[in-house]
């Protein structure tokens, strides 16, 4: 019961979320700023409710606290309704929008490389790139015995078929 109300919760947050930028987009459309607008929608986080006996975030690496959306809106710029199936990093945004914008030309103080090349049908460098992510104790240093940060920091990364996790304490996961 206490686990389908924080669900509940976060299902809440998310509906409200949507009517917000409903009202976004409605307001840029009737501006006519709409297709002179470049939208770029993510997470820094997911939520773990139960998976592997955890809840919240922070306190492991596992998909489910690492897939985040990442939604990509400037019509007649970027392909609607397009969904890419490569892994991506977001560490590949600020690449993203300087090419979007023209401003690349071969050279970017960002690391990463655009994801434009991923809805260009012509593109050889249509390819994801392993997402690295990594998170140290903080607050779960003192955490539950369950809690893989307890025992050290964890890195992961994660690939279009793999996901692995090392913790520092030595113990891996595939």
């Amino acid at each position: 019961e206490e686990i389908q109300s924080e669900v509940n919760g976060y299902d809440a947050c998310l509906a409200y979320l949507d009517a917000q930028l409903g009202q976004l987009f409605q307001e840029l459309a009737a501006r006519g700023l709409d297709k002179n607008t470049l939208i770029i929608l993510t997470s820094d986080h997911g939520e773990a409710f139960g998976n592997h006996d955890l809840f919240g975030h922070g306190n492991s690496l596992y998909i489910e606290t690492l897939h985040v959306p990442l939604i990509v809106v400037w019509p007649e710029h970027v392909p609607a309704g397009e969904r890419i199936a490569p892994t991506v990093s977001l560490h590949r945004v600020p690449a993203t929008i300087l090419d979007l914008f023209g401003l690349r030309d071969g050279y970017s103080p960002f690391p990463g490389r655009s994801l434009a090349a991923l809805w260009s049908s012509n593109s050889r460098d249509a390819s994801g790139d392993p997402a690295l992510s990594e998170v140290s104790p903080g607050r779960f240093k003192e955490g539950p015995p369950s809690y893989p940060t307890t025992n050290g920091g964890l890195k992961s990364v994660v690939t279009d078929h793999w996901h692995l996790i090392r913790s520092e304490s030595g113990r891996t996961q595939l």
